[in-house]
């Protein structure tokens, strides 16, 4: 494994990360795609996108989705998922992550902005 010499993202542990600065994107998902994300990333040294795997959406992670957000200003939020995205949970997350990032941006006093599919 030729990343364990490559220094840990400070926040995330993940290894070879770039600054909270220069993150372009977060990717939110649920279940076995974080791995295989994960994996590509690792291949193909990509690192300006971080993944964050929700281990529950149901209740959802209001907190948790906000504080990421948060961390990565000027990152764009995707939520990815294995099923097409009338299948699986993107309808059920797609309301609350726009939540989240209204209630964020309202106390921030910055413009909303809202999660993707991808």
């Amino acid at each position: 494994d030729n990343t364990r010499h490559l220094s840990r993202h400070p926040q995330t542990g993940e290894p070879y990360l770039l600054g909270a600065e220069h993150i372009r994107r977060v990717v939110l998902c649920s279940g076995q795609v974080y791995y295989r994300l994960s994996q590509t990333r690792r291949r193909y040294r990509i690192r300006d996108i971080v993944l964050v795997r929700l281990e529950m959406i149901a209740p959802f992670p209001h907190d948790r989705v906000t504080n990421v957000v948060k961390r990565y200003p000027n990152a764009d939020l995707v939520w990815c998922q294995e099923e097409p995205k009338n299948m699986g949970a993107w309808a059920y997350v797609k309301p609350r992550i726009d939540a989240a990032m209204r209630g964020m941006c309202l106390q921030m006093g910055v413009e909303a902005r809202q999660g993707q599919y991808v």
